[in-house]
């Protein structure tokens, strides 16, 4: 499979045209690459799939349900892949290490990943509280802001 990406991005870079020659190859490329895809399909699928039941659900409600669902769907999904995205890089750290031969900094940008897991989990849980739930601001803020019910 390495060879294939150097030979493709040989290609690319020369501008050449690039031919694989057997067709069982070419099965065994796609099986080795739907193997690696198959988890971030199902992850996207799952997503997909929770903020239609969420709709769907929703849609009985009425539309002002509805339009809140789909507003908190894409606030979420916008949090959940930022910090996908952030925890992403902790994969490619660890493969360059193990490539290097050295086991004992895996472990340590590992143990680094779940510190910032942690910390990020806990920012988001902040916010959604301060955000979702007007009595956690009068007991963690010094002067929040008035609510609704208090006006």
């Amino acid at each position: 499979m390495v060879k294939r990406f150097v030979i493709v991005c040989r290609a690319i870079t020369t501008r050449s045209r690039i031919v694989f020659t057997s067709p069982q190859s070419f099965t065994d490329e796609a099986r080795s690459l739907l193997r690696l895809a198959g988890p971030l399909i199902v992850n996207n699928l799952s997503i997909s799939g929770m903020q239609f039941a969420d709709a769907v659900m929703a849609g009985r409600l009425g539309a002002e349900a509805l339009a809140a669902v789909a507003v908190g769907g894409s606030v979420w999904f916008l949090g959940f892949t930022v910090c996908l995205g952030l925890m992403m890089a902790i994969s490619p750290i660890a493969a360059r290490y193990y490539g290097a031969g050295e086991p004992e900094m895996i472990g340590r940008y590992t143990r680094q990943g779940l510190w910032l897991a942690v910390a990020l989990g806990l920012c988001i849980f902040t916010l959604a509280q301060l955000i979702y739930n007007p009595g956690f601001q009068h007991r963690c803020l010094p002067n929040p802001a008035p609510t609704i019910q208090q006006r």
